[in-house]
């Protein structure tokens, strides 16, 4: 194959992951995007499993760990404001022996 540059549509989570793994096996990858920078916030994501094994084989776990928004405890409400039950998240991602993050969608963009 003698062209090896790519065009990807797109600057979030796929975009820029499909970036790295193709600059990494020697494509030329260019990412376009119609917002005019990254977008910033968005939802909290709970990365473990898979995404975090991937992101380990990226490299990327340390700059990840910098932005986890480390959760001490998840709890339940009711429409009054009144907690109804709970659990304590460093427990749950003790129990996964540390392998978990929780991130703002737009954080893990940044960093891949």
């Amino acid at each position: 194959m003698e062209n090896k540059n790519i065009l990807i549509s797109g600057a979030g989570i796929a975009g820029t992951a499909l970036a790295f793994w193709l600059k990494k096996f020697g494509f030329n990858p260019t990412i376009v995007e119609v917002a005019p920078k990254l977008r910033e916030g968005g939802y909290a994501i709970d990365f473990w499993g898979a995404g975090f094994d991937v992101a380990e084989k990226m490299e990327i776990l340390p700059d990840l760990s910098k932005v986890d928004l480390k959760f001490l405890e998840l709890s339940f409400v009711d429409k009054n404001n009144r907690r109804r039950g709970g659990m304590n998240y460093r427990k749950v991602v003790k129990w996964m022996n540390g392998r978990a993050f929780t991130l703002l969608r737009s954080d893990l963009a940044k960093t891949i």
